[in-house]
């Protein structure tokens, strides 16, 4: 199968492009860096994620590089390069996104613009590519409790921050392509990924690592026998978020992938863990990676840490609170079970240490 992807490089992106290599596929990666520098990123991280060192070569023999800017027309590589591209393809994938949970200009460019031209790619492909978009479970927006089901998206609302209400509306985009082409569309709504895997140079960061560092540098530098810091997080008593292991999650998109979806209908699949993920064990791994003491203040608490000049921190907070579940009937009518272990504060800690710093976490 023919495989083209947008960030290859990311996160989860790296992920599944190890589940399209070990079946085989061939994947053209479209990336903001030249296509050198695209490569040699790619190479990194499947070295760092073990792939054995004598099958690189090989493997990536099987993945073109070709830069594009996101959110220009034709994707900036001209009309006649764009044909090219859309003609190659039997499979869309588009990963590639701004995930800061402050700021909306940028959201917007890359979130919405970006899905518009990834669709039109898809729309001029002779081989008819489906499409398959990864979104978030938080598109959800400001419900905090109750069931959310694979098939809602209703802006009306409201959003936490501007990246929830930009990949709605991305979402909403790749339904109308859906319907208005006859065409089937995949969209994988995943929780939040995460892994055990210390901290890598080669490895794109996940959410949490990204916290704990913003969280050391306000705290700053401290002497090692000071008492650990309060923080009073805004947040719930009782709240859970639903964390999933990257490996789980891709390996689920490339099994959902590989199965039948009816023409003119975007399926929309929950991509996550059957447990949620208690805020306290979140508190309890930033106590430990970050040397700090974490009290639950309540949302409102007038004395709540706010950190000044640290946008992304306060997008985050509300996350703790949430009691939000799930519905997985459509991952589950699909026959792809989603069955990985329970996520445990240790589990959590391992995946903010730092390989070239072992000290960093005590």
């Amino acid at each position: 199968m023919r495989i083209t992807l947008t960030g290859a490089t990311g996160f989860l992106g790296l992920r599944l492009l190890t589940e399209f290599l070990d079946r085989g596929d061939e994947i053209t990666v479209l990336s903001r860096m030249d296509s050198q520098r695209t490569v040699a990123r790619l190479r990194r991280g499947l070295r760092a994620l073990g792939r054995p060192e004598g099958d690189l070569d090989d493997e990536l023999r099987r993945v073109a590089a070709c830069q594009i800017d996101l959110a220009a027309e034709w994707l900036g590589v001209g009309a006649d390069a764009f044909r090219v591209l859309a003609d190659q393809a039997d499979q869309v994938w588009h990963y590639a996104a701004q995930t800061a949970l402050s700021g909306a200009a940028a959201k917007h460019s890359i979130n919405v613009e970006g899905t518009r031209r990834i669709l039109e790619l898809a729309a001029q492909g002779r081989r008819r590519p489906e499409v398959h978009h990864i979104s978030t479970v938080h598109v959800a927006g400001r419900r905090e409790a109750g069931v959310a089901l694979e098939s809602d998206l209703d802006p009306s609302g409201g959003f936490v921050n501007h990246y929830e209400e930009s990949k709605c509306r991305a979402e909403l985009m790749v339904r109308a392509w859906s319907q208005a082409l006859c065409r089937p569309a995949a969209i994988y709504r995943a929780g939040g990924l995460v892994s055990d895997r210390e901290v890598h140079p080669g490895l794109p960061l996940h959410p949490l690592a990204t916290l704990t560092m913003l969280v050391e540098e306000v705290l700053g530098p401290r002497p090692a026998d000071s008492p650990p810091p309060p923080l009073r997080i805004p947040a719930t008593p009782g709240g859970h978020l639903n964390l999933l292991q990257v490996e789980h999650a891709a390996r689920a998109m490339a099994q959902l992938s590989l199965t039948a979806r009816p023409p003119a209908e975007a399926v929309t699949y929950h991509i996550v863990h059957p447990l949620d993920t208690p805020a306290e064990r979140v508190a309890r791994m930033l106590e430990a990676a970050a040397g700090v003491r974490v009290v639950f203040a309540g949302p409102h608490d007038p004395a709540a840490w706010q950190p000044a000049g640290q946008p992304e921190i306060a997008g985050f907070l509300p996350y703790l609170s949430q009691r939000r579940r799930y519905d997985t009937r459509n991952v589950r009518s699909a026959g792809v079970a989603i069955d990985p272990p329970e996520i445990t504060t240790e589990y959590l800690l391992r995946g903010v240490r730092w390989a070239d710093v072992p000290a960093r976490v005590k």
